[in-house]
This record gives structure tokens, C-alpha cells and sequence, in this order.
């Protein structure tokens, strides 16, 4: 809307009133376009995809029918609510009997100041109802926890409790057969504790995707054995599977089970959709051979004949737990950082000795009182506490109530809570300790309550330290699901709320249903309108006084005019929270440039990690990377396809062409009189399918009714579904040998078969249906607003299509250099003549609309066509189908994605943003951390120092550079004469961005040599200089003036302009 009426307030006054009325029915109708599209999206696929896409079906549909019970609603509990409530559980219940008080304040993110006083479930209960009010039930238990509570539900949590109180609840979860966790933070410490009884079923363990293989041979091998108990042996038969050998190794162990589907040859092998799974017992025999064992493998008759697939299939495990009064004295504990091996049993002995201090004193240690402390660690010594200092530290910052801390077990603890209900994933064994004192740089003196909403925070960093926290400017980029935490974070903690404080977050994305089961901060009103100002206005209401510059803009370089020197010096620091790895590396580029520290996080799945970035200290983001992700070969995309994602990238690109490209280059065509002279320009095959896609839409298939679309999308089935496949037979009979005498086909070169249209099968008709109603978007013609599936498959039956005849002369490309040879080959000038007098006039060509992918709006046929597209051609290479949400992840490329996992890793990422604004300046004391809740995996390890590079006798870092201020804009024959007297070398090569502005081979150096260095950039980059930019940064190749050898050299930051 403010768009609109910039946009009118630029027009002249007479035209204002005639103009807003046009503005304002526009807007009205995409208002009541957004509002529409919300509804008919609306739905509970949509909602919980990324967290399905995690957890499973079947894990879901577990929990839709579970109950838990949370007791405590403190920050760590309303954590733990808000994450169970957002993944679906079917009914959480929340009981407190506790008041609001200032000291919940600095974590609870559900109550504010108004609300002291009140029972901290009844304030809290609204607004996480809100959370997901459609699909769970959230009640409120207010009082007492009793029994008959307790064993109402599947799972209890509970929260802030003693450990002997805990021992009283865990046997009454035991009597009721009750899953059972607990959880507690104090200050810079926490805990959880899992007990799931003596009977605990895992149906998945790790979530890892099962493997799957291409079946190459399956052949019987006999085998002697030694009959049990004795030396005699027996000879027996197994069959022997072979999959295919480019794979590194199967990845199966004899504890698995397999499954098999379109093996030929063999009766009782494979499974059948609609029947019984048939799963094998397996022996491990090789890096790519096992044997089939066990009863179903004796069922098993024939011989091999053509290739299939076979697939892992993980079997339950049943797991058995302690209660956690016997876990007391013989703990099961899980381990978080090898440098601090002993730390978890002492917090043990600490939090033995807590519930006995309390029961003797009727209050926790105060906070920094050494006498207290002293008391604290004698009860300890009695549990086996020995580590004085460590002891003697929970003491003291133990009355803290630490957001980071909530946040980071809030999410441990909820996991623990949903596997119990879910099968899913294995739960921790069984104790799980955890501190952070490493973020103390030294004791504060003004911890005292201040009746302020940071009370709890500052009782451990002290008032000053609150304050500088208040006052910070910091840059987040991002504002998805890490984003949203990182926000709730920030407003708990009171970062950028005081009077100089400020916090500046941007996204340019806009808010999606599938965001709202993770991106806690959104709810359905916000669907369609902007993450970043969206996420602001909610956050405001956690805390009214942050001071949040809400921008909608990307950080790249075509916005360093908005991201400019002054808008980067004026940082005090970055978080990044962003979803891919491009964008990620300018950020961190950019805080390496305005030395910067950076706060790095990243998730997928249950797994994450974050990555802490110091100038000086550690390495940058982008010092270490992972290994590019592996294309498909082009052949094999193109004529040899053998797995499923296969066939979902060609249906993808296939998209891209008939919905994206193709418009886009006839809207060129129309519009731009040099179209046709630039397309020349390219190789010729290009040039000429692209006359030829012309040509077919706006002569050939140009259409005037949904008839005519329905004939286009005919037509494209035949071409590649039959004409194509019948092509490649013709060209490579099944009989085809290669050079060496071995068979073409086999192996991961699977033979095709063509498909016969058949107007009854549903899959035919998915195609037609889908192709026809983007090719009428395409060309703008009126669609049907429901689907007569009758109506499309008559129409499409009745379309004459020609015979067709396979050519002799085509040829196949078998590998990826043919391929390319293939698309880049010439000698097509007669057919580009030929099409390009059949093209119409650009003036005549009608208005067409390219399509932009969108995966997550299930009413606009992209998906769908993908999902048909895909599995015709699945069908062709006897490929097994994906279903519609297995295709969407695929081809929109979707990260799983659940709001525990991001909760955690966030509330480990701001631990670090204590030390680093305290100023803690020991490498050591940096932690990047790795997670994984599906093991549960969670390791603390020291950060890396930069890698240093030798200059002359001197070192330096990617964090050093060459700063030179020479109090106006020199030329570059002064700057070569700098060099020479400040660092002895020889300037040889210097360039801006991609852009060599000066060399000394040049044959016209010494034209530059008189120019300035703004004039040289701007001579040679063809544009005018950043007018906001204080300094141009540049990379300069040198030589040695007395070796002549060449040095590397850091950076050159050389000020530009603004003296």
C-alpha cells in the first residue's frame, strides 16, 4: 500500500483522485486474492511440511493422538510448551501454581511487567494457544499436581524442580506407566532427565533416510556352516545380491532388514503396493554383496533376469530405562565437551546438594555470597562432589534465569518429550548436565534485584554489563525460523533497549503457512506479508522496548548502497540467520571487511550447529567449507535416468522451459528489436530451439480455448513419453553392445518402455490436467474453476496426433561430454531459416505470462505437474513413484526442518554473544557446538584460529589488511611510489571487485598511472563510485623490490573519498 501511494504522490494532483481509486481496488483485490490463496492452503499438510518432512507420517499421526503434561511455567517451561504445541502433540496441558515475578521476566517470553503477580499458566495459556489453535488442544491446570493429573497424560515434564521432588514424581509416572522428563536450568547450568520406563519401543533410531540401491545380480552361492554347538558342518544355498558398485559401499549391516521392488525374474521377492512388505534378513559378505536370510529368502524362486531396487528397512528397537532414583547413585550421563569430562557428574553432586541446601534453608544460595557458596560445596562433597571452584560457581550465579539457557534446554527437553509419544528417534540415556561458566569473565558486584524485567539475567552479569547489552547495534540478517528464536532472544535479554541501543533485521521474503509450525513468531494472520515487519511488530510485544529497523531488502552487492561503510562501521555486531550458503558467505565477506564478529547457526533436520566468528580470534565462515553437493550427469538426466530424483530434476527443468523460459523469450521477441541478433549470438542449437519453442507457441499451439491447451499438453506427452523413448530404442536396441562386447543396457542403465496414452489411466490425466492449466496461465486464457476430469480426458483422447517414424540419423549421448558437444553442435542453418520465417511479426505477438515456482501453493498446478511429469518418465524407466510431498521436497528443494532443533542451536549461539560483549578474549573460551536430538548427539569443540600467511618476515590473516589513508584520492603512479617507500614492493596488478584497474604490462599504464584511483575504477567498471562508500577495497599483486619475487600481500583498504 505504501508502494501505491509513493507511486501517486508522483503523478500530478488532478490525476490524484482517479488514480486512488484504481490503487485502492487493486489493492482490495489482491487482498482478496492473498486472502483466498491462505484458505484454500490452509490445512494441516501445509502447516506441519517442514516438521513432517523430519519426523514422518507416522511419527505425526503418534503424536496427534498423545497428551502431555508440562508442570512449571518459567521460561524453560513456556520453551518447552511453545515447541510442543507448534510440532503437533494433540493435547498439552500446562500446570503451575506459581505467580509471575520480575526474576521470570528475563526469559519468560509469554508475560510482561502487567503481569506480576498472576499465575504465570493462566497468562501464558492465550498466547500459546495461539500458537496453533487449529490442531492442538491446549489446557490449563491450575494448583496443585496430582495423580490423578499425572496419569491423564502419556508424558509429564517437569520443570524447576528439586531433585527430590523429582524422585516423588518419577515414581508416580512409573506406578502409571507415565514417560517421564525432567528439566531444570539454574543460571549458567541446566539438566534433563529421561526415564521412559522398562519397556520403550524406538521405531527409528536415527532418522536417518533408509538407503537404497540398484539391484545389478542376484545370484545362490553355497556356503558351509558349522551346525550350533558342534564341529560338524552343513552346506547350504543363499542367494547372493549385488547392487550397483559406483556406490561407495551398501551401508548395511547384518542387523538390517531389506525390501525389494521391480527385480524380474523371481517369484515371493518383491513388495507390492497393497500388500504385505516382504523383508529379508541379510548376511554382509562385501562393500557391495549380501546374502538373504531367514524364512522369507527360502520362499524366494527363480533367476535373475533385469535390475530392481532394494531398499533398507529399519527394525524397532525396544529400549529399557532406569528410574531416577536409581539413576542417582549409578547415573547414566551423557557427554558434551571432552575438554570438561568430569563437569557432568559434578553438576549432578551440585544439583544432590541443591534440593538438600533448600531443605535446610528454605531458599537457593544467594547469589555471589561466599559464605553460602561454602555451604553449597560442603552438602556437595557428600554426592561426590569435589571440583570446589566449579561447585562454588553454580552457587553463585545459580538464582539466574538465563534465556539462553532456557531456550537451549527448552528445546533438548521438548524433543525428550515428543519421542516418548512419537517412536521416534532415541531417547537420551539418561542424565544430560550442561554449563556455560566460561562466560563469567569475572565476578560482577551490582547483581542486586532491581525490580527490573532483567533481574534475572543481571543477578549473574551484574547491571553494567546489562546496560552495555541494552545499548548494543547489532545486524541480523535473516528472519525465518532462527531468526524468530534469535528475536525472542534479543528481547528477553534486553538487547537494543536502551536509549542508544538499535537492531536492524532484514528479509525480503514474505510469510508462507509452512512457516508457521516453526517461525513461532507468525501466526495465519501474517500469511502473505512481510517476514521482517511482521516478526518486529509480534516482537514488540514480547518486549515494548527494543528499537527494531525492520528493512525488507537482500544483503548483496547490488545493496551495498543501502549497506553502505557508515551502516556496517556503525555495528557492534552480526547474527546471521539465513538459509543458504551463497548468502551466508557475503555476510561474512562483509564482516570480515568492517571487522565484524559474526554469530553463525545452521539446521537441518535434527541436526545443527553454530559457528562463532571473531576478528583476529577464529576463522571466518567461509575459512573451512563442505563439499559441493553432486550433480546429475547430464546423459543421465537426459536418456539414462535410474532413481527417482532423476526423473523429478528433468520434470523440474521441464517447468523451467514450457512455463519460464519460453514465455520469457517470446516476451523478449516482442519486445526488444535486437532479440533475434543476440540470439546469434549463442551456439546454434540453442538459437534454434529456442525459434522452434517460438514458433510452437505463438503459431503452431498457439491457443484460443482450454481445447487448445489440452491439445498442447496431448502432444507433449507423446513427444517424451513415447516419440522420444521409442527414439532411444531405435538408436540403442536392447541387443547394443559397447566397444569392449558388454551388454548397453544393465546396471544403472536401465532400458526404457514407451507409454501408450490411455485417457482412464489417472496419471495420464494428472499430466494433461496439469500442462493444460499452465499452458492456459501461460497464454491467459480463461481456466475452469473446478476439474471435470472426464471433460480433460475425452478432449485429450480425441486430439489427432501423427505418426511418428524414428530417424537414422539421431544420435544419444551416453556420457556428459557428448551431451554438451551434443547441445553446442552447428550446422542447423537451413532449419534456423526455416523457423524464422514462419515466426509472426513481433507486433502481433498476444501477451503471454511467465510463470514463477512456487512449491508451496498447492491450487496453482505446479507441484502437480512436476509430480505427473516425473513419474510418467519413472514409469518409462520402471523407476519406483514418489507421491506428490516426496516430489515437492525434491524439486522445491525443501530443509526439513523442525522449531526444537532451531531453538536449541540459537540459545548455544547467543552463550557465545555473552562472552563476546563481555569481551572474553581466550580462544579457548569459544565454543562451536554440533547437535544432533536424534541420537541425542551434543558436542562442544574449541574454535580455529586463523590460518596465518607469511609476508616478508612478518604474518598475517585473513583479518589483517593494508590501510591507507593519504588524506585525498592519490593517483596510481603515487600509490606505486607508496608502495616502493613503505613496504619495498613493486605494484605489479591491482583490481576493484572484478575489475583490473591496473597493470603494469598494460600498454597503456602509464595513462592510468596519471589517472586517480577513483577515476581508474570508475573509468574501467564503466560506472560512477559508491557516493556513500568511504573506502574501495583492493587485491594487489606485488613483487619484492630487491628479490623480485613475488608476495602475497593482505587486502589493501584504501580511503577513497570522505576526508
Amino acid at each position: 500500500k505504501n508502494i501505491y501511494i509513493k507511486q501517486i504522490k508522483n503523478k500530478k494532483t488532478t490525476k490524484r483522485k482517479t488514480t486512488n481509486k484504481y490503487i485502492y481496488k487493486n489493492i482490495h483485490k489482491k487482498k482478496k486474492k492473498m486472502e483466498d490463496k491462505v484458505e484454500k492452503n490452509f490445512n494441516r499438510d501445509n502447516f506441519f511440511d517442514r516438521t513432517e518432512r523430519v519426523l514422518g507420517a507416522k511419527a505425526m499421526k503418534r503424536m496427534r493422538g498423545a497428551s502431555v503434561l508440562i508442570v512449571g511455567i518459567g521460561g524453560l517451561g513456556v520453551e518447552i510448551a511453545k515447541n510442543i504445541t507448534l510440532t503437533g502433540v494433540g493435547k498439552v496441558t500446562i500446570a503451575d501454581d506459581k505467580k509471575v515475578s520480575w526474576m521470570d521476566l528475563s526469559s519468560q517470553f509469554y508475560v510482561s511487567e502487567e503481569d506480576i503477580g498472576k499465575n504465570r499458566a493462566i497468562v501464558s495459556a492465550p498466547k500459546i494457544r495461539e500458537l496453533n489453535p487449529t490442531f492442538v488442544n491446549v489446557a490449563v491446570h491450575e494448583g496443585e499436581v496430582t495423580e490423578e493429573l499425572i496419569k491423564a497424560h502419556q508424558v509429564a515434564v517437569f520443570t524447576e524442580e528439586t531433585m527430590d521432588k523429582l524422585v516423588e514424581y518419577n515414581k508416580l509416572c512409573r506406578k502409571h506407566k507415565v514417560k517421564f522428563v525432567a528439566a531444570d536450568t539454574r543460571g549458567l547450568c541446566g539438566m534433563t532427565f529421561t526415564d521412559f520406563g522398562e519397556e520403550h519401543v524406538v521405531e527409528d533410531d536415527n532418522g536417518e533416510q533408509p538407503v537404497s540401491h540398484i539391484v545389478t545380480d542376484i545370484t545362490k552361492q553355497k556356503v558351509k556352516e558349522k551346525i550350533e554347538d558342534t564341529e560338524e558342518e552343513v552346506e547350504k544355498e543363499y542367494y547372493v545380491v549385488s547392487v550397483y558398485e559406483k556406490a561407495r559401499n551398501h551401508g548395511l549391516g547384518d542387523e538390517d532388514q531389506v525390501k525389494f521392488e521391480g527385480v524380474e525374474g523371481f517369484e515371493n521377492l518383491n513388495s507390492e503396493e497393497g500388500k504385505d512388505e516382504i523383508l529379508f534378513d541379510i548376511a554382509v559378505t562385501g562393500k557391495h554383496t549380501f546374502q538373504l536370510r531367514g524364512e522369507a529368502a527360502e520362499a524366494v524362486v527363480g533367476e535373475f533376469k533385469e535390475s530392481g531396487y532394494v531398499s533398507q528397512v529399519k527394525r524397532p528397537i525396544t529400549k529399557s530405562y532406569k528410574t531416577l532414583e536409581a539413576s542417582l547413585d549409578e547415573p547414566a550421563i551423557l557427554t558434551y565437551d571432552f575438554g570438561k569430562f568430569e563437569h557432568p557428574a559434578q553438576l549432578l553432586a551440585g544439583y544432590r546438594a541443591l534440593a538438600d541446601y533448600v531443605k535446610e534453608k528454605g531458599e537457593l544460595p544467594k547469589a555471589y555470597d561466599e559464605k553460602d557458596a561454602d555451604e553449597f560445596v560442603v552438602l556437595a562433597k557428600k554426592y561426590g562432589g569435589s571440583n570446589d571452584d566449579l561447585l562454588k560457581t553454580m552457587a553463585k550465579t545459580i538464582r539466574g534465569n538465563l534465556n539462553p539457557m532456557t531456550t537451549f534446554f527448552g528445546g533438548f527437553a521438548a524433543q525428550e518429550a515428543m519421542k516418548a509419544v512419537s517412536g521416534k528417534y532415541t531417547p537420551c540415556d539418561q542424565f544430560f548436565f550442561f554449563e556455560a561458566y566460561e562466560c563469567l569473565k569475572a565476578e560482577p558486584k551490582d547483581v542486586a534485584p532491581k525490580q527490573s524485567r532483567y533481574d534475572g539475567q543481571a543477578i549473574v552479569f551484574g547491571h553494567a554489563f546489562q546496560a552495555k547489552l541494552e545499548n548494543l547495534k547489532y545486524f541480523m540478517v535473516g528472519v525465518g525460523a532462527l531468526g524468530c528464536e534469535y528475536l525472542k532472544n534479543f528481547a528477553c535479554m534486553g538487547v537494543a533497549c536502551g536509549d542508544e541501543g538499535k537492531l536492524t533485521i532484514t528479509d525480503s521474503d514474505n510469510i508462507e503457512v509452512s512457516n508457521l509450525s516453526r517461525q513461532f513468531l507468525f501466526r495465519r494472520k501474517h500469511v502473505g506479508k512481510s517476514k521482517s515487519i511482521s516478526a518486529a511488530d509480534v516482537v514488540r510485544t514480547i518486549n515494548s522496548d527494543i528499537h527494531i529497523d525492520a528493512l525488507e531488502h537482500k544483503v548483496c552487492p547490488e545493496n551495498e548502497h543501502i549497506f553502505d561503510d557508515r551502516f556496517w562501521y556503525g555495528l557492534d555486531g552480526v547474527t546471521n540467520a539465513l538459509d543458504n550458503i551463497h548468502a551466508r558467505l557475503y555476510v561474512d565477506g562483509r564482516c570480515i571487511y568492517y571487522l565484524k564478529s559474526l554469530m553463525e547457526a545452521g539446521t537441518l533436520g535434527s541436526q545443527a550447529n553454530t559457528q562463532i566468528v571473531i576478528p583476529h580470534l577464529t576463522e571466518s565462515y567461509g575459512s573451512s567449507r563442505d563439499p559441493p553437493e553432486t550433480s546429475i550427469p547430464i546423459c543421465t538426466l537426459k536418456n539414462f535416468p535410474n532413481a527417482i530424483e532423476h526423473t523429478i530434476q528433468w520434470s523440474r527443468d521441464l517447468f523451467e522451459k514450457y512455463f519460464v523460459n519460453i514465455p520469457t523469450n517470446i516476451d523478449q521477441y516482442a519486445t526488444n528489436p535486437s532479440f533475434i541478433e543476440e540470439m546469434k549470438g549463442e551456439n546454434q542449437g540453442v538459437f534454434l530451439d529456442t525459434l522452434s519453442s517460438i514458433e510452437q507457441y505463438m503459431v503452431s499451439f498457439k491457443p484460443s480455448s482450454m481445447e487448445d491447451c489440452i491439445r498442447f499438453a496431448r502432444f507433449r506427452f507423446e513427444h517424451y513419453y513415447n516419440h522420444i523413448i521409442r527414439q532411444l530404442l531405435f538408436t540403442c536396441p536392447l541387443d547394443k553392445k559397447t566397444d569392449d562386447g558388454q551388454p548397453f543396457w544393465g546396471g544403472p542403465k536401465k532400458p526404457p518402455t514407451p507409454l501408450t496414452f490411455d485417457a482412464s489411466n489417472d496419471l495420464h490425466i494428472d499430466f494433461i490436467i496439469a500442462c493444460a492449466m499452465l499452458y492456459a496461465e501461460v497464454h491467459q486464457i480463461d481456466r475452469p474453476s473446478s476439474i471435470d476430469r472426464s471433460f480433460f480426458a475425452k478432449t485429450a483422447d480425441a486430439v489427432n496426433v501423427p505418426a511418428f517414424s524414428p530417424s537414422e540419423s539421431a544420435t544419444v549421448a551416453t556420457t556428459d561430454e557428448e551431451a554438451k558437444e551434443e547441445e553446442s553442435s552447428s550446422g542447423f542453418d537451413d532449419e534456423i531459416e526455416t523457423h524464422l520465417k514462419k515466426l509472426p511479426a513481433p507486433s502481433s505477438i498476444s501477451s503471454v505470462t511467465p510463470l514463477d515456482f512456487e512449491k508451496d501453493d498447492d491450487t496453482n498446478f505446479h507441484i502437480d505437474f512436476v509430480t505427473a511429469a516425473s513419474n510418467l518418465r519413472a514409469s518409462n524407466y520402471k523407476i519406483p513413484h514418489a507421491d506428490r510431498k516426496k516430489t515437492k521436497g525434491i524439486a522445491g528443494k525443501i530443509i526439513p526442518a523442525m522449531v526444537t532443533t532451531t531453538a536449541l542451536i540459537t540459545g548455544l549461539g547467543m552463550l557465545e554473544f555473552y562472552k563476546i560483549h563481555q569481551g572474553v578474549s581466550e580462544l579457548e573460551s569459544f565454543k562451536n557446538s554440533f547437535i544432533n536430538l536424534a541420537l541425542p548427539f551434543c558436542i562442544q569443540s574449541d574454535v580455529i584460529a586463523p590460518k596465518k600467511e607469511k609476508m616478508g618476515d612478518s604474518e598475517f590473516t585473513l583479518w589483517d589488511r593494508i590501510l591507507i589513508d593519504l588524506g585525498r584520492d592519490v593517483t596510481l603512479a603515487e600509490l606505486e611510489a607508496y608502495f616502493a617507500k613503505e613496504h619495498n614492493l613493486e605494484l605489479s596488478m591491482m583490481s576493484f571487485g572484478e575489475a583490473l584497474i591496473f597493470s603494469s604490462f598494460d600498454s597503456e599504464v602509464d595513462k592510468r598511472r596519471a589517472q586517480t584511483v577513483k577515476e581508474a575504477i570508475e573509468t574501467i567498471t564503466e560506472k560512477p563510485f559508491n557516493p556513500n562508500s568511504i573506502f574501495a577495497n583492493l587485491e594487489c599483486c606485488c613483487d619484492d623490490l630487491e628479490t623480485g619475487d613475488e608476495v602475497d600481500i593482505p587486502f589493501v583498504q584504501y580511503k577513497i573519498q570522505h576526508f
